[in-house]
């Protein structure tokens, strides 16, 4: 588990800031629009958020913070201090605008993006489906908003009696940095979606055997080619062909399942074998599935993401080795409500602290993974029970999977307790 950190000692590593550009305000000019209060006008609720929090839960209008990202942020910070937002899920979702409302290409790529993208290049088709928020907001937040509010935090530590607002700031600090850190991370597990398997590369080809390892296959009877593939659900002799679309990351994250979820794993290889050896219709191919929702997940066209789902993605600690499958993994909430610290108690000392600790526990790869491995076991309880044709495995997944796993009433299951 990560070392617990002090509410007092501020952020030792830098986030990733342009040296070039002055901060636009300071955070006090932030906060003083905040406190304006009736002076700031809210979005409305949005029709597709009510299951998330029963109606109450606002989000900003993505369209205004292309234009205004210092807005968004004074409402974001509103939202917090209202205990709306308590997350980084939920910062997310405040901040991505209405579920509902289409995404422009300057919210979804930057200005400079936009300008830049081609005519075959796809946006997610709501706001619902987006992993990030606004690229113009990540940018006030990292040039203006994080700079400013850090220099506070250090006037504050300087002085002899810190103010009593400081864990405030503190809490609304590492909520802010936290979401930028796992959007950095999001970034960069997208570009390794889009990597091909290089045979040539060691690490690459070290995959392939750890995953013929996890299926429980004799070491000495490991080839990089041949049909003994097909038993853990390729396509053909050479499984690589099979990572078109979801790349290295794909590959990795199906090897992490099969290393976290063995039981999971063996028992898919297992039911496969079965209905094979019985002559039934109703198999289908693991290794191909993992790979389709991997980069279903990362394309951000398929599905939409509720408040439950961000918050797997940027809300999971990972209290352990980075990259290690044994280590165990949680959700902020749960972590909290085993310290017994309050989210939405923000003035607190004790809140603070928790975030303070949550800097080093966070992994957004993590979530990713997790988020990837909860819909995996999901596939495999509603394809066990109903036993469909595989030939029905198109309109089974949109009817049967998809439809009750990316839903406002979906909750984890899958994250282990702190």
């Amino acid at each position: 588990m990560a070392e617990r950190t002090s509410s007092s000692t501020l952020p030792s590593t830098p986030l990733p800031t342009s040296s070039s550009r002055t901060p636009h305000i300071i955070a006090a000019a932030v906060t003083a629009a905040a406190a304006l209060g009736a002076g700031i006008l809210f979005a409305v609720v949005s029709s597709g958020s009510a299951g998330d929090g029963g109606g109450s839960r606002r989000a900003f209008r993505s369209e205004g913070a292309i234009q205004e990202p210092r807005q968004a942020v004074v409402e974001a910070l509103e939202a917090i201090r209202g205990g709306r937002c308590k997350t980084c899920g939920e910062l997310v979702f405040f901040l991505r605008g209405p579920p509902q409302s289409p995404v422009s290409p300057a919210a979804f790529r930057g200005v400079l993006g936009a300008a830049s993208a081609t005519a075959s290049e796809k946006l997610p088709p709501s706001n619902a489906h987006c992993l990030r928020v606004p690229a113009s907001v990540l940018h006030y937040i990292q040039e203006s908003y994080l700079p400013a509010t850090r220099r506070q935090l250090v006037e504050a530590q300087q002085k002899q009696q810190p103010s009593p607002a400081t864990p405030a700031l503190q809490v609304e600090y590492n909520l802010f940095a936290q979401m930028v850190a796992a959007d950095v991370t999001l970034r960069a597990l997208s570009v390794e979606r889009a990597t091909p398997f290089d045979k040539d590369n060691r690490s690459h080809m070290n995959l392939l055997q750890q995953l013929w390892m996890a299926a429980g296959k004799p070491a000495t009877t490991y080839s990089p080619l041949g049909q003994h593939w097909a038993s853990i659900g390729f396509q053909g002799v050479d499984p690589v062909t099979d990572l078109r679309g979801g790349g290295v990351l794909a590959l990795r994250q199906l090897v992490h399942f099969a290393q976290a979820h063995n039981t999971a794993f063996r028992e898919m290889l297992a039911y496969n074998e079965r209905v094979q050896r019985e002559g039934k219709h109703s198999w289908y191919l693991l290794a191909v599935v993992s790979i389709q929702l991997t980069t279903q997940l990362m394309l951000e066209q398929d599905h939409p993401l509720h408040v439950a789902h961000l918050e797997m993605i940027y809300d999971t600690l990972c209290l352990g080795a980075a990259g290690d499958a044994t280590a165990k993994t949680a959700g902020r909430r749960a972590v909290a409500g085993q310290k017994g610290v309050r989210l939405g108690s923000t003035r607190a000392a004790d809140t603070a602290a928790f975030w303070e600790f949550c800097k080093s526990a966070r992994s957004a790869e993590a979530g990713m993974f997790a988020l990837h491995h909860a819909l995996l076991l999901h596939f495999k309880e509603c394809w066990t029970r109903d036993e469909p044709h595989v030939m029905e495995y198109n309109t089974y997944m949109s009817a049967k999977v998809f439809s009750t796993f990316f839903t406002t009433k979906w909750a984890d299951k899958t994250l282990t307790a702190p």
